[in-house]
């Protein structure tokens, strides 16, 4: 089951940047999307665990794994990331900002002393490679942007990291997920402040499409933050690889955009990275429950 959310959550993070085009084509600033989408991310968290009657109380570990999460995980996730957009080609920064699994998987094996398998190494490879080939041969745009790209593969990590290890499994979903919203919110607010903007310039038509957007990214964190202590942090990165491959498809159908040979391969390598990191954590499942009978035995 954890798999299957971690795909679910996938598709939905892969779909949400077609909506997010057509905000930023309609005018709005990509700062002003992502602290709207954040933020309604975590009104309908709080909603639902009011809702679902979950306790909003946190202890001192709960609520500083919360804001750590939040600041850094999720909010200067957000931030950098739409600076890298900004700044590079989109296809420099998806691939620069998807070493993130990369970087789970080694953070797992120095910090907590995972082992590092031929699954989990045949995985990397694929993935690397895969998103050189969604890239496409794309350079250009200045070290500021790889920078800002680059940071959000260590941010996203820690996400994975904290929610995986860290004492917000232990938290009521939704009240984890409002929480870090919370505080995500925080940092996406940052850059609006300083620059003097407003949330009045957005028209009703734009607030049901931001709504639409916060409802497909709550729904994905739902399922993601259900899936990663299932399958493990590192493989739940790499199953997530299929976002940009979704992101791409979509790409494709609604926005009529080109794809090469070069992506194509790309996306078919990021797709047998998966398949890897799904056949792991199924031979995981497999060996307990074997050596289980045959102690039944």
């Amino acid at each position: 089951m954890g798999i299957l959310y971690i795909l679910l959550a996938a598709l939905l993070f892969g779909s949400n940047p077609s909506v997010e085009n057509i905000l930023l084509s309609s005018g709005l600033t990509a700062d002003l999307v992502a602290f709207a989408v954040v933020a309604v991310s975590g009104i309908l968290a709080f909603l639902a665990g009011i809702i679902r009657k979950e306790s909003f109380r946190l202890t001192r570990s709960q609520l500083a794994a919360a804001v750590l999460t939040g600041l850094i995980g999720r909010g200067l996730t957000e931030v950098c990331l739409i600076q890298a957009y900004t700044l590079v080609p989109p296809g420099v920064a998806t691939m620069v900002h998807f070493f993130f699994p990369t970087v789970v998987c080694a953070a797992s094996i120095l910090l907590f002393h995972e082992k590092l398998t031929w699954y989990k190494a045949a995985a990397v490879v694929l993935s690397v490679c895969g998103l050189y080939g969604i890239a496409d041969g794309q350079t250009g745009g200045s070290i500021a942007g790889v920078l800002f790209a680059g940071v959000t593969s260590l941010t996203f990590a820690f996400y994975y990291l904290m929610t995986e290890r860290s004492s917000l499994k232990e938290i009521p979903p939704m009240v984890m997920i409002f929480y870090v919203h919370l505080f995500g919110a925080i940092t996406c607010a940052a850059p609006l402040i300083a620059k003097g903007k407003s949330l009045a310039v957005i028209s009703g038509g734009q607030w049901l499409l931001l709504i639409l957007s916060g409802s497909m990214c709550f729904v994905a964190f739902i399922l993601l933050n259900k899936g990663i202590p299932m399958v493990g942090g590192g493989t739940a990165a790499f199953i997530n690889m299929l976002e940009p491959v979704t992101s791409l498809m979509l790409s494709v159908i609604l926005f009529k955009s080109r794809l090469s040979v070069m992506t194509a391969v790309g996306c078919f390598l990021i797709v047998g990275a998966l398949f890897i990191s799904a056949m792991e954590t199924h031979r995981g499942t497999e060996e307990p429950s074997a050596v289980l009978e045959m102690q039944q035995k």
